[in-house]
């Protein structure tokens, strides 16, 4: 990798950063892992900092910032100034969907995200710090204890899925996402800028119930239902915020991202949809 082989990785303990973490074993970089949480699992090459960011920015020194959880805590980080000069932040392709979310599922910072987007551009600006800003659809991790895992039990607890189409998507693997941050870290200045990303399958939002129930082995139909009755039962369903506001609270829309600039200029292949 070019540059400092410090890096600082804040939302430690996500499953994109755990796939980084496994993706960086001896490459020859330090990681310092920041999470209000311990770690669940010890790589060789990760120290580990339990700090809620709420709080204020992590004392500690890197050239380059991962920022895999709330973005207005990479803001602070560029803001305190303590020798970063190459900043990598995911930050949901929700953009101007934001104002079509129903129901109360977001949070402030969640309506406040296009704005800390743009300071975060200027502060980088300010300081001549390079910033790369990945812009992925729904992120999940796969697996038995993957992101689907408690919406498999809750499914497992009822033997129909009222809902409708509900809109399409095309789900991003934290795996894949992880592989594309050290991509963008051999790229250097290269891979500069905003980029949207897609998974490489798009599937309609009662498609990918269906296989994340099949593939926990849950035995369901599902019956077609308006809208409305829709999104009362996702609510039910065992979902983290994300998921909830992506499916629920965007229900009934397309959220389609054109990643065709990431694949010709960073090589993103993202595989498909594997809960």
């Amino acid at each position: 990798m070019n540059g400092d082989p410090v890096i600082l990785v804040t939302g430690a303990s996500g499953a994109v950063a755990g796939a980084l973490m496994d993706r960086t074993v001896g490459q020859g970089v330090r990681v310092l892992a920041v999470s209000s949480h311990g770690p669940q699992h010890s790589w060789p090459h990760v120290t580990w900092f339990e700090q809620d960011l709420e709080r204020g920015p992590a004392d500690v020194r890197a050239g380059t910032l991962v920022s895999l959880g709330a973005l207005r805590h990479a803001l602070a980080q560029v803001e305190r100034g303590i020798g970063t000069g190459r900043v990598l932040a995911v930050s949901p392709a929700l953009g101007e969907q934001l104002a079509l979310v129903r129901g109360r599922k977001l949070t402030e910072s969640d309506r406040e995200l296009p704005q800390i987007e743009d300071r975060l551009r200027a502060a980088c600006r300010e300081r001549d710090i390079t910033l790369t800003l990945l812009k992925p659809s729904l992120v999940y991790s796969g697996g038995d204890d993957g992101s689907f895992a408690p919406t498999a039990w809750s499914l497992s607890q009822r033997s129909v899925l009222w809902l409708g189409q509900g809109g399409l998507r095309q789900p991003v693997h934290a795996d894949d996402l992880a592989s594309l941050i050290l991509r963008c870290l051999q790229l250097g200045d290269d891979s500069a800028g905003s980029w949207s990303l897609a998974g490489d399958e798009t599937l309609s939002i009662a498609a990918m119930l269906e296989r994340v129930a099949s593939r926990f082995g849950v035995p369901i139909r599902r019956l077609p239902v308006p809208a409305w009755w829709a999104r009362r039962s996702l609510d039910t369903l065992d979902l983290s915020p994300a998921l909830r506001v992506d499916l629920a609270g965007l229900y009934g829309h397309d959220l389609l991202p054109d990643d065709s600039p990431a694949r010709r200029r960073l090589g993103w292949q993202p595989q498909g949809f594997r809960p």
